[in-house]
Parts: structure tokens; C-alpha cells; sequence
């Protein structure tokens, strides 16, 4: 529930069960957004090192950006499974609820 105390909405302990779990659902999506956010900024990223050719340009930082784009393929990985597990949730969530998809 941090992110919607961050959002300024707060629910109550007080509240009901049905209430609380679809305020949990709504952050399913953004939780998605996020991680897709963040894997096509390291996407753009890896490209514009890349087209760029940075390496060469500036050779001492070489070490650096070898080593910044092995760890991003991983945290590409990473957030790429979370993205996937939340979606699948998400849908399940709703199809458990009785929400046609079709």
C-alpha cells in the first residue's frame, strides 16, 4: 500500500475486505506500467550507448559502461518476469471475480 500513500489515498483498516482487495488490484497496473517503464529506458538506453558509440568517445569510462550493460540485461530480466507475474495476476484476479476479459 506504499504506493498509494504515496499517491495521497489512504484506506482505512476499518474498511471492508472487498474494498481493501480492490485497492490492491488497482495497484496491479501500475506496478505494470513501472516495470515496462523501466525496461524500455534500459532498452533506449543500451541503443543510445550504442549508436553513439560512447565507448570510443570517451574510452576511460569503458570499464563503466561494459559493466552497466551486462547488470541492465539483468535488471531487464528481472523486471521483465515481475511485469509478467503482476499481468497474470491481474487477469486471473479479475477472471476469479467474475469479470468477463472477452
Amino acid at each position: 500500500m506504499a504506493i498509494l500513500s504515496y499517491l495521497d489515498i489512504n484506506i482505512d483498516e476499518t474498511r471492508e475486505p472487498i474494498i481493501r482487495y480492490a485497492f490492491s488490484i488497482f495497484t496491479l497496473p501500475l506496478v505494470a506500467f513501472l516495470c515496462f517503464v523501466n525496461v524500455v529506458g534500459y532498452l533506449t538506453t543500451i541503443y543510445l550507448l550504442g549508436k553513439y558509440n560512447v565507448e570510443e568517445k570517451f574510452p576511460r569510462f569503458k570499464r563503466i559502461i561494459k559493466y552497466y550493460q551486462r547488470s541492465t540485461l539483468l535488471f531487464i530480466f528481472i523486471e521483465g518476469i515481475l511485469c509478467t507475474f503482476v499481468i497474470i495476476y491481474y487477469f486471473s484476479s479479475l477472471v476469479m471475480l467474475g469479470i468477463n476479459l472477452i
